[in-house]
């Protein structure tokens, strides 16, 4: 598609270069009507401008009235003057001055495709500035921001607030035996699993990729907490057990959590890092 953008946009600039440089020497072969050619580039400039500056539909709009105003001047050189029934000017600018906006036209609708396109591209690198390409999670600049807000609400509210994160045991071997699809496969069985443990509770991340580390902002009570691990290591098994089996892999992963404490967790990294070590705990 991108190609074939590019390729209608140099299409629509040769055609357009093409066309001007067909007017210009016209106009110099044609020196004997100088001023009606002068008059009638002028008009057919300002009706390639109006149809830049608005859309198609003006455009082709004023180029009917024009094309009926000059169809009516030349039929009444016709009929005036019947000793000059064909003058070239006024019928080649009856031809070129729609042909000219319609260039116009389509050279910046290309244009503006293709600054569609890049309005695109900018507005997806700014998401993969927060969502992992491969996950399709929120990532660590993702939850810098989110965890904040968690913080703050946490603080004025007098709310629970948890991390919990979770880490694949032996990640940097496991991922030795695995092609990218398999890799992907195990993210996904993990990802799956916690989704279903927390329900609509909490936002998950994905902290660290080396380490396949995940993590799961929430507003808990810390009994509950503990009963969402329990029943996520119940689903892990249960739904990574025929992938382990096939390939012979163990599948573990080490899990802990961390409670915000306003005054020991200051900034979002320091209450990862909290939780992080936690994970010690877990072996």
């Amino acid at each position: 598609m991108k190609k074939n953008t590019q390729l209608l946009a140099d299409l629509s600039l040769l055609g357009f270069l093409l066309a001007t440089f067909i007017m210009v020497v016209f106009v110099g072969l044609t020196s004997s009507h100088l001023m009606q050619n002068i008059i009638f580039m002028n008009l057919a400039l300002i009706l390639a401008l109006v149809t830049y500056f608005t859309n198609i539909t003006t455009g082709l709009t004023l180029n009917l009235v024009y094309i009926f105003i000059q169809g009516s001047y030349a039929l009444y050189q016709i009929l005036a003057k019947k000793d000059q029934i064909f003058i070239l000017p006024t019928y080649f600018w009856l031809v070129m001055t729609p042909i000219f906006s319609a260039l116009v036209f389509a050279l910046t609708y290309q244009m503006r495709q293709l600054q569609k396109e890049n309005t695109l591209l900018q507005a997806q690198s700014l998401k993969l500035g927060i969502i992992d390409a491969k996950s399709k999670l929120r990532n660590l600049t993702a939850f810098n921001d989110d965890a904040q807000v968690f913080m703050d609400a946490a603080r004025r509210l007098g709310l629970e607030n948890y991390l919990i994160v979770f880490q694949m045991k032996f990640w940097k071997e496991v991922e030795k035996m695995l092609s990218a699809e398999e890799k992907q496969e195990v993210i996904r069985l993990t990802v799956d699993a916690i989704n279903a443990s927390r329900g609509d509770s909490g936002i998950i991340y994905i902290l660290d990729e080396v380490e396949m580390t995940f993590g799961v902002l929430i507003f808990k009570e810390e009994a509950l907490i503990e009963e969402l691990i329990n029943n996520f290591r119940s689903l892990y098994s249960t739904s990574t057990h025929e992938f382990s089996t096939l390939h012979r892999i163990q599948l573990e992963i080490k899990i802990a959590y961390s409670h915000y404490e306003p005054e020991a967790m200051p900034t979002p990294y320091s209450y990862l890092r909290a939780a992080i070590k936690e994970l010690e705990y877990d072996v």
